[in-house]
């Protein structure tokens, strides 16, 4: 019988127990022996083998690390163990403080967040759309950089009128208390003719007259020069017809464009605000005007209908069915023919000339082409009638409406 020896091993961090089962001899491996000997080979030839005591000197020695040169009891530090396990590496089943957070923490900050790239609606903006409608019109911007003929500019013209040239002189008489500040200067009130006297006066006589000959000169040949030319000059100080060519980029208007205000583009940024709004939306709108029978029972039967274009609607309706006698649950839909967009049932049960509009919820429906789109209602029992009007005059209680929205 197969004897079982448990041997454990403490080496590892958790004991593990290996089962071995001692059996009948194998070749070459005789029985007996006792503890501590070695199997060894009796002779050259196969499987002749022996038990026979280790050599003296062998075996046994020193079982404690600390006990051998060079070496502590802790001999192994790159293993882990429970005397330094908790000081060198973190438990399995440990915590963090508040300064960290867990994956189901982190994931829930995070479903709260924005994308890093994201856009809005006008809408999601807190009073953008306010700001966008206090806005100029399209059409009255002028460029960014832009630039106005003097004309332009309301009174301006008659303001530089009004002022003198960049380059000019004033006379004594022009400046007020020019007089009174010369006079009160010593240094020019000292050599005054005034304050002073000459011992030649006939000197200074003479110097005048030479001065007063000299001025009266210039003053006939200035005088004769305005008789001739004055006509001419006033005629080119009063021509406006750019007589000597002067270009707008030589005043510094070389951006300026000769458009009016009203023909003027939109800038840059108005037209980045008319780009984010919402297109003018189209809506198709079909109400029905009289009844259709439905003597079928369990057949869908068609209402009112709207022809569309390619593109990308909103599809919503409304269908009103009333029964003549008994009940049942009637049913409404909207429909190509092929794909049915929206559907709904009525309140049961729909009794005896009972009306029951049945409301069919706004559905996105992308068309690739043409498409005719009905409204139909569906009765599994009994005969009835789709209604275009209610007995107390409600009209319009069977329609279907298409907003595109793209």
């Amino acid at each position: 019988m197969p004897e079982a020896i448990n041997i454990e091993v403490t080496q590892a961090l958790t004991p593990v127990t290996v089962n071995i089962t001692t059996g009948i001899p194998g070749m070459g491996v005789p029985q007996g022996g006792t503890t501590g000997q070695l199997l060894a080979k009796a002779s050259n030839p196969d499987n002749d083998t022996e038990w026979v005591d280790p050599a003296a000197g062998g075996g046994g020695g020193v079982t404690d690390h600390g006990a051998l040169s060079g070496l502590s009891d802790d001999d192994h530090p790159q293993y882990l163990n429970n005397v330094r396990g908790d000081a060198r590496y973190p438990q399995i089943l440990h915590t963090h403080d508040d300064r960290y957070y867990t994956e189901a923490e982190t994931d829930t900050l995070l479903s709260g967040k924005a994308a890093a790239t994201h856009s809005h609606a006008i809408a999601d903006v807190t009073g953008l759309q306010s700001a966008l409608d206090g806005k100029q019109p399209s059409g009255s911007y002028a460029a960014a950089t832009h630039s106005h003929a003097i004309s332009d500019v309301t009174g301006l013209q008659t303001a530089l009128d009004g002022k003198a040239p960049s380059s000019h002189t004033h006379t004594a008489s022009q400046i007020t208390d020019f007089a009174a500040a010369v006079s009160a200067n010593t240094d020019v009130a000292g050599n005054t003719s005034a304050r002073h006297s000459h011992s030649n006066k006939s000197i200074l006589d003479s110097i005048q007259e030479a001065l007063t000959t000299l001025l009266k000169s210039a003053y006939d040949s200035a005088v004769t020069w305005i008789s001739t030319n004055g006509t001419n000059l006033v005629n080119h100080l009063s021509n406006t017809s750019n007589p000597h060519t002067v270009t707008k980029s030589q005043v510094g208007l070389g951006n300026a464009d000769n458009t009016s205000d009203a023909n003027k583009p939109i800038s840059n940024a108005t037209q980045t605000a008319l780009n984010a709004k919402q297109a003018t939306l189209t809506t198709t709108h079909s109400a029905q005007s009289g009844t259709v029978a439905m003597p079928s029972a369990a057949t869908w039967y068609t209402g009112t209908s709207i022809s569309l274009t390619a593109g990308t609607y909103l599809i919503s309706g409304q269908i009103n069915v009333s029964v003549a006698s008994g009940s049942a649950v009637p049913e409404g839909r909207i429909t190509d023919g092929t794909t049915v967009y929206s559907s709904n049932m009525g309140q049961p049960p729909a009794v005896g000339s009972r009306h029951m509009p049945i409301s069919l919820a706004p559905v996105p429906v992308v068309l690739s082409g043409s498409a005719t789109l009905s409204i139909q209602g569906y009765l599994n029992t009994i005969n009835a009638t789709i209604n275009g009007s209610t007995p107390s005059g409600q009209a319009n209680v069977t329609y279907i409406t298409a907003v595109k929205i793209a």
